[in-house]
């Protein structure tokens, strides 16, 4: 396909019989690299990708630069992060092996950080009760099954009855929430916490917060380190992000 010289006007429409809203480049529906209309749930998220993709093109990196285009391919610019979470619901979980996803996020319940805590120093035991109990005590309750807590270096497996019950949670969740739950666990280690976004229990300055707690106080003990902070600062950019995208979402 031929780059046009002119730049990319991204826009919206409604979706036929009002299912979802698309995105739409010069007048025409973008498809995804797998070949789906790209569609989305929200008027709010499809603006908000049209704008980024208006940025992109600005910084000549649009579709068809980067060789995601109607016809299928990649999109590769780093910046364009509601575009590919929301391409990700659309390819890979909507388009994809949705059972095995769900697996694979249940699983990720047997190695939650917020379950393995430390006894020292009195500060972080002390942060780790206040931030990440209530979130244990409140999915406890809901799934009406016990979360194990250790404090060993070992792996405690959890009840078999808690993973199934939290997998069938996950299967009623729409792709978008799938994706924002996976992204959410990949930066902050936690599906627990993750879930409690998704349920609306936290605050997206609360996540980063529970997020970040052991690393922020290792930050205050031993001193600032440059590098660490940026890292830090990377990470919560990104649970921000995911988290905007799943307020746009609905």
């Amino acid at each position: 396909m031929a780059v046009s010289r002119n730049p990319a006007m991204f826009a919206w429409q409604p979706g036929p019989a009002g299912h979802g809203f698309i995105v739409t480049e010069n007048g025409t529906a973008l498809r995804t690299p797998k070949g789906h209309i790209f569609t989305v749930p929200s008027a709010d998220l499809a603006a908000a990708i049209a704008a980024e993709l208006r940025e992109a093109e600005l910084r000549e990196v649009g579709f068809k630069k980067s060789g995601f285009k109607p016809n299928g391919g990649k999109f590769t610019d780093r910046q364009a992060h509601l575009t590919k979470l929301a391409l990700t619901a659309l390819d890979l979980v909507a388009g994809g092996d949705r059972d095995q996803i769900v697996t694979q996020l249940a699983d990720k319940i047997q190695f939650d950080s917020i379950l393995y805590q430390a006894t020292h120093p009195p500060r972080l035991v002390a942060a780790q009760h206040r931030h990440w109990q209530p979130v244990i005590d409140q999915l406890s309750g809901f799934f009406a099954r016990p979360i194990l807590v250790t404090t060993a270096m070992t792996a405690l497996p959890q009840n078999p009855d808690l993973t199934a019950k939290i997998a069938d949670w996950l299967r009623r969740q729409s792709p978008h929430d799938l994706v924002v739950v996976g992204n959410l666990v990949e930066h902050s280690g936690s599906l627990a916490l993750a879930m409690a976004a998704v349920l609306g229990w936290i605050t997206t300055a609360q996540l980063v917060e529970a997020s970040l707690l052991v690393e922020q106080l290792h930050l205050q003990i031993w001193g600032e380190d440059d590098e660490a902070r940026a890292r830090l600062s990377e990470i919560q950019l990104e649970i921000e992000t995911v988290m905007r995208f799943r307020e746009l979402c609905h």
